[in-house]
């Protein structure tokens, strides 16, 4: 309760100041999380597992961080300065890697010049051939799912506990916690005991009492 005071209060002081700048209506837009279930979902399922996710993040940066040492000491010359892919300096062959080899497809492979000549430079060739295609397989390919990976768990676990949770108000009792099939059931046979059981119970008795006139008629006789 205190939190959503909290964004309500937050919300009215945004709506304030909007009379002093406009922009800040888009921002006011974002309440819609607070009206929508399914949006409150999915971001707990990044914000409820954000433990896991900041540490494997920080572990994808140490590897982005080697590669780009990798890339500074080996292949300085395929970064193009004049094509944005800057690598004068260490801090800027790392903000390159990462920021132009999260976002290509192919990978940091894409941004970097053209290979060199597989005859004339072996070895220079063979080394960014294993150094893109590693690069690819292990950060736009492994990394990226396995945080997809991630939130898509989280998000499903959260969907189950809410499919029990539902499943679990509309199928029981709030007094007696008891099932709901076996509260109709219950009541179905107190049902039938209280009208088709009492005829049965009638019909039963009567023919009982039928079959102990029949005897004892019979054993008169018999001893006549």
């Amino acid at each position: 309760m205190q939190i959503i005071n909290y964004i309500q209060i937050c919300v009215f002081g945004l709506t304030v100041y909007a009379f002093f700048n406009p922009y800040i209506y888009a921002v006011i837009l974002l309440d819609i999380i607070k009206r929508s279930e399914d949006l409150q979902n999915i971001i707990k399922s990044i914000t409820s597992n954000g433990r896991n996710l900041a540490i494997f993040t920080f572990l994808g940066f140490i590897g982005l961080l080697v590669y780009a040492i990798i890339a500074f000491s080996n292949f300085e010359q395929f970064f193009d300065d004049e094509g944005g892919v800057y690598g004068s300096t260490f801090i800027l062959a790392v903000t390159s890697t990462i920021n132009l080899g999260l976002r290509n497809g192919g990978g940091l492979g894409d941004a970097l010049k053209q290979y060199p000549s597989p005859d004339s430079q072996a070895q220079l060739y063979w080394g960014r051939y294993f150094f893109d295609f590693t690069f690819f397989i292990i950060f736009n390919i492994l990394f990226i799912q396995i945080i997809f990976g991630i939130i898509l768990d989280t998000f499903g676990e959260l969907r189950d506990e809410r499919q029990a949770l539902v499943k679990e108000i509309e199928g029981k009792c709030f007094v007696c916690s008891q099932d709901k099939n076996d509260i109709e059931t219950k009541y179905i046979l107190i049902t039938y005991q209280r009208s088709e059981g009492v005829a049965l119970s009638y019909i039963f008795r009567t023919q009982c009492i039928s079959y102990a006139v029949l005897h004892y008629i019979h054993q008169e006789k018999k001893f006549k």
